[in-house]
Formats: C-alpha cells, sequence, structure tokens
C-alpha cells in the first residue's frame, strides 16, 4: 500500500516538472 502512494506521489510530483507552471505554483 506504501508503494502504491509511493508511486503516485512519484507521478504526480515528474508529471508538475513537466509543466510550465510549475514556478508560478512555487510563488
Amino acid at each position: 500500500m506504501v508503494k502504491m502512494i509511493i508511486h503516485y506521489l512519484t507521478q504526480f510530483l515528474s508529471s508538475l516538472n513537466d509543466l510550465p507552471n510549475v514556478e508560478i505554483c512555487r510563488k
């Protein structure tokens, strides 16, 4: 179950990295 959560978070973070709006969200 923990592996699934980590896997989901990893995909979520990687998808955020692909978006150009990440810098705006950080601000």
